[in-house]
């Protein structure tokens, strides 16, 4: 492996390292929110490839749930 390739592979592993890192903050601060209010909103896949409307909360952005056919209905209105 050349010097190059090397160094970029020891950035994407620190990368990776940060991610999950921060991944783990993440749901820390939304398993800590109460959640007080909720939108609707499109959420991707972390992927990229398609979203779909979820119920979130305003403050942390954690997905609550689904909405209901009215919420759909409403949104898309």
């Amino acid at each position: 492996m050349k010097e190059e390739e090397k160094n970029l592979k020891k950035k994407t592993e620190n990368l990776q390292i940060l991610i999950e890192k921060y991944k783990k903050e993440l749901d820390n601060v939304r398993n800590d929110c109460k959640h007080p209010e909720t939108k609707l909103k499109v959420v991707t896949k972390e992927s990229g490839t398609s979203g779909s409307l979820r119920v979130v909360c305003v403050i942390c952005e954690k997905i609550i749930g689904y909405p209901s056919q009215k919420d759909i209905e409403d949104y898309y209105s």
